[in-house]
Formats: structure tokens, C-alpha cells, sequence
């Protein structure tokens, strides 16, 4: 999904390092909302826009168990998620296989559940 945000990039940044600081706790969270794989891309634009790629069977669960959750990397997303223009969201296409689907794209951070 591409996610245009209203906020800056050093909040982008900010939230990407809080994640990879946090690499237990961020596999926690996606073992408990039964996510395989995640991954951020920066999208290279003026205003800030990322990539979200979620790898899961049942997303509803999954935002059901991240909004119950008391874990801190799950009320960082959360915070991320206020960030978001809904209305100007959409899927993109790629190649889930392929080394690099998104070559114009700077990979913020990638996990496995």
C-alpha cells in the first residue's frame, strides 16, 4: 500500500529506527497478529510517502490484536497510523519475489513474525 503522510521526514526516520532498535519486541507483535513479513519503503517524493507490505492470511486480526496491544512498538505504529492520508492511499503492484521490488525506494525496515 502506498501511504502519503502529513508529517515530516525525520519523523518517518524516527519511528523506522525506533523499529530496528526493537527487533524482538517488533517480531513479537507480528508473531501475536499472525504476520509472516513486513516491510517500509521510503517512496522517493517531495512529501513524505512510504510503502507498507504486510504478509498475512487475516489483516482484520491483525489490526484487532495491534490495537489490544500493550506493547511499546505497536503504540509507536499506532502513533505512525495518525500520520496517514487515508483518502489519498492505494495498493501498489510489485513482484513479492523479485530481491528489490521497489528499486526507487529506500527500505526503512523489514521484519518476519
Amino acid at each position: 500500500m502506498k501511504i502519503p503522510l502529513d508529517c515530516s521526514l525525520a519523523d518517518v526516520f524516527r519511528r523506522a529506527a525506533f523499529m530496528r532498535a526493537h527487533p524482538g519486541e517488533v517480531a513479537l507483535s507480528l508473531r501475536r497478529e499472525r504476520v509472516r513479513h513486513a516491510a517500509w519503503h521510503l517512496w522517493p517524493e517531495a512529501q513524505p510517502c512510504v510503502i507498507g507490505v504486510m504478509d498475512v492470511a487475516d489483516a482484520g486480526h491483525a489490526a484487532a490484536v495491534a490495537r489490544g496491544s500493550d506493547l511499546a512498538v505497536d503504540r509507536v505504529h499506532g502513533g505512525f497510523k495518525r500520520h496517514w492520508r487515508r483518502a489519498e492511499m492505494h495498493p501498489v503492484q510489485f513482484d513479492p519475489l523479485s530481491p528489490d521490488p521497489f528499486p526507487s525506494c529506500r527500505l526503512l525496515f523489514e521484519a518476519r513474525g
